[in-house]
């Protein structure tokens, strides 16, 4: 699609890795002329958050439940830098992972985080 031919899949890891260096070397070094390219990196995998919360609209001393939220759709571009605000008073744990397993050859699991205890700025 992109150079009128099929793309070869014969290059191990580190070839890769080998090919890559000389071609930057070669970019950054005033003795070799390479054409202009640009390479974009994007997430391949959209990343989920789950929670336990109340869902929205709930009432006051409502049970909690698991709340998710998509924030790394597929597609996303590397780095990427995303702001959550979850309003909560008591400690949180905040689970990550990946968001449609059904493509994935790995655990969906990413990551666990708890954050809190919190102090009270009320005197």
């Amino acid at each position: 699609e992109f150079f009128a031919k099929e793309p070869r899949r014969t290059m191990n890891a580190s070839e890769c890795v080998a090919k890559g260096c000389a071609l930057e070397c070669a970019i950054l070094s005033p003795t070799f002329k390479v054409k202009d390219f640009q390479v974009n990196e994007s997430f391949s995998f959209a990343i989920s958050m789950s929670w336990k919360g109340h869902a929205p609209g709930g009432q006051n001393g409502a049970t909690e439940s698991q709340q998710s939220t998509i924030v790394i759709p597929k597609g996303s571009p590397i780095p990427c830098l995303k702001a959550v605000t979850i309003l909560r008073s008591g400690t949180l744990t905040v689970d990550l992972q990946y968001a449609d397993v059904s493509e994935l050859q790995a655990p969906p699991k990413i990551s666990t985080y708890t954050i809190g205890p919190f102090q009270s700025t009320k005197g």
